[in-house]
């Protein structure tokens, strides 16, 4: 069995696992990764908001697949009102990123997702 194997397979029994794994992955290749503490608090809140993030997204795919389906039989809402209805949808998404990176500018991740956040509603030069 591998040495990687072995490491990994002790991984899962360890108190604190992404140590473990960041450890053994800068020993057998000698690459340093950060792995996120799942305990962190500040971890915590970034994983609400991507859940929120999701779920926000998931419920507007949803709204515009409806909107498409009724259009085809020849109903649908008008286009202006799906928009407006959208951007109401998506605003506390937008404020709970910028809240977010106020309180933790340094955070990469949150500063990526951010931006494919507001790639995904058409906001281009913010992103």
């Amino acid at each position: 069995m591998s040495n990687l194997l072995i490491g990994l397979l002790g991984a899962l029994v360890a108190t604190n696992q992404p140590q473990v794994v960041s450890n053994l992955i800068l020993t057998n290749t000698g690459i340093s990764i950060t792995v996120p503490d799942a305990n962190d608090p500040v971890e915590k809140e970034y994983q609400k908001l991507l859940i929120d993030d999701d779920a926000a997204q998931e419920e507007v795919d949803r709204w515009i697949r409806d909107d498409q389906a009724f259009a085809a039989r020849g109903g649908g809402a008008p286009a202006a009102l799906l928009n407006e209805r959208i951007k109401v949808r998506l605003a506390p998404v937008g404020k709970a990123y910028e809240e977010f990176l106020q309180r933790h500018p340094g955070h990469v991740r949150a500063r990526l997702a951010h931006g494919s956040f507001l790639l995904d509603i058409h906001e281009e030069i913010k992103a």
